[in-house]
């Protein structure tokens, strides 16, 4: 266990070098990805009579923080599953809170355009407790229907 903890250590910390070094251009590839979708559905919106005009500019003019909120989500939820029955989601999402503030804090050294911010490390705290919490929901609901399932 202890060895899985170490490797499960190591990807956090791969996972939040990847997520610093994109930090600055992941929103905006996110966004020109997104731009289509997000067009369609203005235009579907706008068929259906309803009005929602500047979805995309919404969109861009969203605060950092939601960026930071998405990536360390979609990384704790991975983790979490990845640890399954090994290391608790309780566990993983400590570790990455630890993680996530060490990064937020060295960033001034291991950037040149980023700069801690507090909100920074909430959206952080945010992501890892929405991402954590909703991938150990999700295998409680697998292992539910798996026990269910046998039974039967």
């Amino acid at each position: 266990m202890a060895r899985f903890a170490r490797w499960l250590l190591l990807g956090g910390i791969a996972a939040s070098v990847v997520v610093l070094g994109f930090s600055d251009t992941v929103p905006d590839l996110i966004l020109a990805g997104a731009r289509p979708l997000v067009d369609v559905a203005g235009s579907a919106a706008g068929s259906l009579g309803v009005d929602a005009p500047g979805w995309f500019d919404q969109l861009r003019a969203a605060p950092d923080v939601v960026f930071h909120v998405l990536q360390w989500g979609a990384i704790a939820a991975v983790l979490v599953v990845v640890a399954a029955g090994r290391v608790g989601p309780v566990d993983v999402a400590t570790g990455l809170v630890v993680l996530s503030t060490l990064v937020e804090v060295l960033q001034r050294e291991l950037s040149t355009t980023r700069r801690f911010e507090l909100g920074d490390v909430a959206g952080n705290v945010a992501g890892i407790t929405i991402g954590a919490g909703c991938a150990a929901v999700a295998l409680a609901a697998v292992d539910a229907w798996r026990m269910r399932r046998s039974a039967a």
